[in-house]
C-alpha cells in the first residue's frame, strides 16, 4: 500500500506524455481515497484508474470525482461519473469505459458534442476525435 502514490504519480506522469495533459499531480483527498482502495487488480488497475482520471482531469490535479469510482466499487454501491452521468460497470475495459461514458455526454446533450465536452470536463475537440477513434456513431 506504501507504493500507491508513488506508483499512480509516476502514471500520472506518463499519461501526461502519452496523452498530452498537463495534469500537475494529485490532490490529498484524491490521494487518501487512492491510498484506501484495496487494489485486487494491483498495478494493473492503478495504472487504469490514473489513466481515466488523467484523461478526465486533463489539466490541474486529479480530484476525488475523477477517481470516486474506485472507492464506491470497492464499497459495491452504484457509481456515478461526474455531472449526474452513470458510470460504466465495473467489468468493462478503460477503452469501453470511455466509449460509454462519451456516447452517454453525446445522449445526454442531444448530440452536441460542445456541451458533452463541458459535461465531462474535456477539451471541446476530444469528444470528436475519440468518437472517431473509438467507433461512436455520429449522431449528426
Amino acid at each position: 500500500m506504501e507504493d500507491v502514490l508513488p506508483l499512480a504519480q509516476q502514471f500520472v506522469r506518463q499519461c501526461n506524455l502519452k496523452y498530452k495533459a498537463s495534469v500537475t499531480g494529485i490532490s490529498p483527498a484524491a490521494s487518501d481515497m487512492l491510498k484506501q482502495y484495496d487494489w485486487p487488480g494491483n498495478v494493473r488497475e492503478l495504472r487504469n484508474a490514473i489513466k481515466r482520471a488523467v484523461l478526465l482531469a486533463e489539466t490541474g490535479l486529479i480530484e476525488p470525482h475523477h477517481i470516486r469510482f474506485v472507492a464506491v466499487r470497492a464499497r459495491g454501491e452504484a457509481v456515478e461519473a461526474p455531472l449526474g452521468l452513470p458510470a460504466p460497470p465495473a467489468n468493462v475495459t478503460l477503452k469501453d469505459s470511455e466509449r460509454i461514458l462519451i456516447a452517454r455526454a453525446i445522449e445526454k446533450t442531444g448530440g452536441n458534442k460542445t456541451k458533452a465536452a463541458t459535461l465531462l470536463g474535456i477539451r471541446r475537440d476530444v469528444p470528436r476525435y475519440r468518437m472517431r477513434k473509438l467507433g461512436i456513431p455520429d449522431p449528426d
